[in-house]
């Protein structure tokens, strides 16, 4: 039976305000302590760094839109800072977490274990650590998903036409998250149809306003990619074909099957150990009771959560998956300790149990503060190759008083430069070696700087050369002396250094 606790009892005085209260000091917190650490752009940022100069209807044909929007609105706002992308990532884990919120309180109905459920990712090691380091398209994406997750159990719950309306946009922003949404659209939908209480929402006329919208929103990205891009390229970016064999072949399914359970398993290990320590009692068999024409949000979620495997399983079947990324299990599984508490609470929960999910969620909390902190500390071990400890931005102040260099164009050789040059100087336009297919428009007048790793010679690289000429449209003429500027990495302690020349003019 679920747990009624007198007002004593209660962990949270005001449940929804200290969720509040706790979500703003989580996410003000690590934004904070993130820029503390380095102003250094990190890895999945200095990609969406060097797309957000001007506005288009598509950049990487693999990924939609949106989250280059978001950031190049954030480098409008920041002045092309370094902020930019940390004000995006925070801003999206705020909203993961609001919305976590908003469906926990239409599954779960204790208020305290509702505000535990919204928190509960935090124990999966690629949210509360992971997300803090990485995760751009896929974050986004598992904050569009619970978003569409609360506005169709408002529309299961109520159904108007403004439940509809606000569905349709949740589909249109998912769908240019991430391409594969689709499937997770899909999935919800079909998991809402298989519901005897929820089905006339779907089969609805009204149903057809949300999907609408979605089409309609994705629509001119799409037109965009129909235009001279190979969508084996979009589709590879999602899938894994085998090599010399259309099918993937009977071979590769096995391990394709593989690869789902161990990327699910991976992702969700950090929080199911806690999870069944804690509540061993979500792993039984559901109570019976209730009436199935009724709407039950938690069952519908549960449904949609098994359908997604099935969804991966046939597309293994079929031969179109080689591999599962760990990572594209982000928006999925964001959502399992939401069901798993769901679970438990319908068999039944103690104030004891609350008390102790409390406890770790702080403890984890506390320790990944302290892990962050001390990450310049330990010669690498907490951060492996430490791209966020490279000293680019003081590199980036050394050529730029050494050059003289303000605004112009600035060729990069590989996306980490060009990432963390955009930042520095955020006049230029900056094109890189890696992203031939984006070139940005060279409406900004000034100099021409070159800049590439000393490692890969101390001359201009041929295929940097090669790229200047054909593909960024740039001849480069005289001024054919090169510099460096060397820096440390304050984690491993491995040099960085750069070469660079500042010819005389960049002529198109």
């Amino acid at each position: 039976m679920p747990l009624k606790p007198t007002p004593q009892q209660r962990l949270f005085t005001h449940a929804a305000r200290s969720f509040y209260v706790g979500l703003a000091i989580y996410v003000v917190g690590f934004f904070l302590l993130r820029t503390m650490l380095s102003s250094t752009i990190g890895v999945d940022d200095v990609e969406q760094m060097i797309y957000a100069q001007d506005w288009r209807w598509g950049y990487n044909p693999s990924q939609p839109p949106f989250y280059t929007w978001l950031v190049l609105v954030a480098t409008r706002i920041m002045g092309g800072s370094a902020l930019a992308p940390q004000l995006v990532r925070y801003g999206i884990l705020f909203l993961t977490f609001v919305f976590m919120y908003a469906c926990a309180r239409r599954i779960i109905r204790d208020p305290d274990l509702q505000v535990l459920a919204a928190f509960a990712p935090v124990l999966i090691y690629f949210v509360g650590w992971g997300a803090h380091q990485g995760f751009t398209h896929s974050a986004l994406v598992g904050a569009t998903t619970t978003a569409t997750l609360w506005a169709m159990f408002r529309v299961v719950e109520r159904g108007t036409w403004g439940e509809y309306l606000v569905l349709g946009i949740a589909f249109g922003l998912g769908l240019q998250s991430k391409y594969n949404f689709g499937m997770l659209m899909a999935a919800l939908l079909l998991a809402a149809g298989m519901d005897r209480a929820a089905r006339s929402r779907v089969l609805a006329p009204r149903m057809l306003l949300p999907v609408t919208i979605g089409i309609a929103m994705l629509a001119p990205s799409i037109i965009w990619l129909l235009q001279g891009h190979d969508l084996r390229d979009v589709l590879g970016s999602y899938v894994t074909y085998k090599a010399g064999d259309v099918d993937g072949g009977g071979s590769s399914r096995l391990p394709a099957l593989w690869s789902i359970l161990r990327s699910s398993v991976s992702f969700i290990a950090s929080f199911l150990v806690a999870a069944v320590v804690l509540f061993p009692q979500a792993l039984r068999r559901l109570p019976g009771g209730g009436d199935a024409r009724e709407p039950d949000c938690g069952r519908l979620l549960g449904r949609f959560l098994i359908l997604i495997y099935g969804v991966f399983a046939i597309g293994a079947l079929a031969g179109l998956l080689e591999h599962v990324k760990i990572r594209w299990m982000y928006p999925v599984l964001i959502l399992f300790p939401l069901y798993y508490l769901y679970r438990a609470e319908r068999v039944g929960v103690t104030i004891r149990q609350m008390a102790r999910l409390r406890a770790v969620l702080l403890g984890f909390v506390g320790l990944t503060v302290v892990l962050w902190m001390l990450q310049p500390a330990f010669n690498g071990l907490l951060c492996g190759r430490c791209r966020l400890l490279e000293p680019y931005p003081a590199l980036a102040e050394a050529i730029a008083a050494d050059s003289g260099f303000v605004q112009g164009t600035i060729i990069a050789a590989d996306e980490h430069i060009a990432g963390n040059f955009r930042a520095r100087f955020p006049a230029a336009r900056v094109v890189a070696l890696p992203y031939p297919f984006y070139v940005p428009s060279a409406s900004r007048s000034g100099g021409c700087l070159v800049v590439w790793n000393a490692r890969n010679g101390e001359t201009i690289p041929a295929r940097l050369a090669k790229f200047l000429k054909s593909v960024a449209g740039v001849s480069v003429t005289g001024g054919d002396v090169v510099h460096f500027a060397e820096g440390v990495n304050r984690a491993n302690h491995r040099a960085l250094r750069l070469a660079y020349t500042s010819p005389v003019s960049c002529e198109r």
